[in-house]
């Protein structure tokens, strides 16, 4: 029963601290929660095993309309003097009981006792700190508010004995590292901000990776090229590159309130650790009804960065103490994030470009890129243009003021243009839906619809393929799976060769800067993406070539100065960004929300799955057979599985999927292990390339293209019915999982590469 407040009366802890508590069932008063000393309205109130209260004082704490059982039943309310009584306490307990609380109160004597070390009661040997970790994760995985929460707490409670050391609400809170957690503080505007704490991320992140942190060397951002070699210091002992993204999330579909979260990913990780997202920092967050004010936000984080790249920081891991830097690398944002953030002029205003001089044209409704000479703007001149602006108040070439951010990365070269908004999202989508509106008819598009369904995709897709009815609602990883595998074999003789063609100039080009390419197949890329922006004009109309279009013709020395795209695109940042979005659960505090359950989502230790091969399967009579003809014995020493885990993909055996080993395609019969070493019994076919039929063909003349410098993407076509082959292969045998397009009697088999990028 609630106790009334007087007027006076300072309010109580929301932590329960200071009240007590009436159990009507055994009509007693529990006093777990001790009453302070202080407090002079309990000055004189004690508490025994009989307690007498009187009138005063019964009224005081609330009992003065209580009706007690033991009390004759009255239709109006008990008022004036009451009879004095006694509430007796049963503090019997057995042996076992007395034996625990005996336990912890000598262990709570000494100073080096840890509660969340304790365990859960007597008859359990559950640890509070497993029980912590485990709700932690429930609420993390199921984006649970605290009020369910706090059920599910209390459910746990109630299935331990009486005698427990189940932990409060109060100390979940206690186990987050809320000094990450900064002050939210609101402007005139409407508009909140709050800076974390994200020195101690950074510190967690190395600490719990150190063993695959690269110090000294990219090699873990780009494998095979010189783009970077920080030189040792005599000052630190090694330094932190990080990338920095910012965007804008709706966080409601009633309003119009936006989420403007400040990451950093940190690039010494390796590919499938970088863009967890656990080991993404979140350094600040906006939310209000418009752009952030980045005058407001910035100016203290841009300062924190810096005094760490001065003066860096100390980390303490595995009893020794190293000093490192912070260096930030690049900026990669979406086109509007960009121009807010860089204080430059949107895509579609005059000089909108970031990268070069070129003004464009303004034509229904749209900014213009014709196709042309590129005149690039360079670091020196945008920093004194940004100067100038800044000083004058007024717009120059594009830059309208001087970033905060300049004192941290150069601009343009480290302001990079992100693929999955500009190629996939802008012009993969763009020609796709025109080739649908326009050229395929309805007749052949059932065809590619009925063909979309089967596809067999590979586990390190999330999505299934959609029919092409659905098209509008595809999201990225939709549109990177038709570009790069699956929209070739559909649409192969049923769109004109012209299309079909320049399609191919898009595809493989963008294949090639996704992967650790060389110098020459940068330059073929080069050439087929310049050639597939001429050429849009002639089969697409003046009108497609927009701010999206000309952004791929910056891709090129993008990816020489600064890596393959799978390493600057957006892919993690959006999934980070989803993650925040489901953290919010309530439209109050909603900032507080998010940071309290992004911490507890870093708080969580997951632990590692040991076993990487699933479901013994009973041995198969055509393996046992094959094996006697290679003279491999086929006693118990062998035993066969259903699917096994490789670093980025599963690998399952009869599914029809097509696999990539040593340069042959292949399908898995079976996945057995030998003598401690996992084995693939595979049947290998022959197969020929998707694209036989247009070498020497007269479209590359008539479309101006030397075929010579066009690299056709690895589509190759499989006849089921062709003789086929087996063999015992190894895992290191297995290049790459494919994406298999299914025909009557063939396949085409595409092979997935950057994988990473999927996780």
């Amino acid at each position: 029963m609630k106790r009334r407040q007087d007027v006076n009366q300072k309010p109580y802890s929301k932590c329960g601290r200071n009240f007590l508590q009436y159990d009507a069932e055994y009509e007693s008063i529990s006093s777990d929660n001790v009453i302070s000393e202080s407090d002079s309205n309990f000055s004189d109130l004690h508490i025994n095993n009989s307690c007498t209260f009187s009138n005063d004082k019964r009224q005081e704490i609330g009992f003065l309309n209580y009706t007690h059982p033991n009390f004759p039943q009255s239709s109006t309310p008990i008022s004036g003097n009451l009879p004095e009584f006694n509430f007796d306490f049963d503090v019997s307990m057995s042996d076992d009981e007395q034996n625990v609380i005996s336990t912890v109160e000598t262990l709570t004597d000494s100073d080096s006792f840890d509660p969340d070390d304790a365990v859960l009661s007597c008859s359990s040997d559950y640890k509070v700190s497993k029980l912590k970790n485990d709700l932690n994760a429930l609420a993390s995985k199921h984006s649970l508010s605290d009020a369910c929460f706090i059920d599910v707490l209390n459910i746990v409670k109630q299935c331990l004995p009486s005698q427990n050391n189940c932990p409060s609400f109060y100390s979940f809170k206690k186990t987050l590292n809320l000094a990450n957690h900064g002050a939210v503080f609101k402007c005139e505007s409407g508009m909140e901000y709050c800076n974390l704490n994200f020195i101690e991320q950074l510190k967690d992140i190395v600490i719990q990776n150190v063993s695959e942190f690269s110090p000294y060397q990219h090699s873990n951002i780009v494998d095979n090229r010189d783009i970077f070699l920080p030189v040792k210091s005599e000052k630190f002992d090694f330094t932190i590159f990080i990338s920095i993204n910012t965007d804008g999330c709706p966080v409601y579909k009633s309003k119009k309130k936006s989420l403007w979260p400040i990451w950093m990913q940190v690039l010494n990780l390796p590919s499938i650790k970088r863009f967890s997202y656990c080991n993404t920092v979140l350094a600040a967050v906006a939310f209000g009804d418009s752009k952030p004010n980045w005058t407001t936000i910035l100016p203290s984080l841009v300062n924190s960065v810096t005094n760490l790249k001065n003066f860096g920081f100390e980390i303490k891991c595995n009893g020794k103490s190293f000093n490192a830097n912070l260096i930030t690398l690049n900026l990669i944002c979406d086109l509007p994030a960009k121009a807010s953030i860089c204080k430059t002029k949107q895509f579609n205003g005059k000089y909108g470009c970031i990268s070069c001089y070129d003004t464009g044209f303004y034509r229904d409704n749209r900014r213009i890129y014709p196709y042309g000479e590129l005149h690039l703007r360079k670091d020196s001149d945008f920093f004194i243009h940004a100067e100038q602006a800044e000083i004058l108040n007024t717009e120059i070439y594009g830059i309208k003021g001087k970033s905060h951010l300049l004192n941290l990365i150069k601009m343009p070269s480290k302001v990079l243009f992100d693929y999955m908004h500009q190629v996939l999202l802008g012009v993969t989508r763009f020609v796709i839906f025109y080739l649908k509106e326009s050229v395929i008819n309805k007749q052949t598009l059932n065809s590619m619809n009925q063909q979309t369904s089967n596809i067999l995709i590979p586990s390190v897709f999330n999505r299934a393929p959609r029919s092409f009815n659905e098209i509008k609602y595809f999201k990225a990883s939709e549109w990177k799976i038709l570009l790069f595998y699956t929209f070739l074999p559909l649409s192969w003789n049923k769109i004109p060769l012209k299309n079909y063609l320049h399609f191919i100039l898009l595809s493989s080009g963008i294949y090639i800067l996704l992967s650790n390419s060389n110098n020459d197949a940068l330059s073929n890329a080069e050439y087929m993406l310049d050639n597939f922006c001429k050429l849009m004009p002639t089969l697409y109309g003046i009108n497609s070539q927009t701010y999206n279009c000309h952004a791929i013709r910056h891709l090129v020395n993008q990816v020489r100065e600064n890596g393959p795209l799978w390493a600057t695109s957006s892919f993690a940042f959006e999934s980070a960004n989803h993650y925040l979005l489901k953290a919010a659960t309530g439209t109050r505090g909603l900032i507080d929300q998010i940071i309290l359950r992004f911490l507890r989502h870093k708080s969580i230790i997951k632990e590692k799955k040991s076993s990487r091969l699933k479901s013994i399967l009973r041995k198969s009579s055509l393996l046992t057979s094959y094996l006697i003809t290679k003279g491999i014995p086929t006693s118990n020493l062998y035993h066969t599985y259903w699917s096994f885990k490789m670093q980025y993909f599963t690998v399952k055996s009869r599914t029809g999927e097509f696999f990539k080993f040593d340069h042959e395609f292949s399908q898995i019969l079976q996945i057995f292990s030998y003598l401690g070493k996992v084995y693939f019994h595979v049947k290998n076919f022959p197969y020929k390339s998707l694209f036989e039929t247009l070498r020497g063909s007269s479209i590359f003349k008539e479309l101006d293209l030397l075929e010579s410098k066009i690299t056709l993407t690895e589509h190759v076509v499989i006849d089921l019915k062709d003789l086929s082959s087996e063999k015992i292969l190894e895992v290191s045998a297995l290049d790459n999982v494919c994406v298999t397009v299914l025909y009557n009697d063939s396949v085409v088999a595409v092979p997935v590469n950057h994988i990473f990028e999927h996780d």
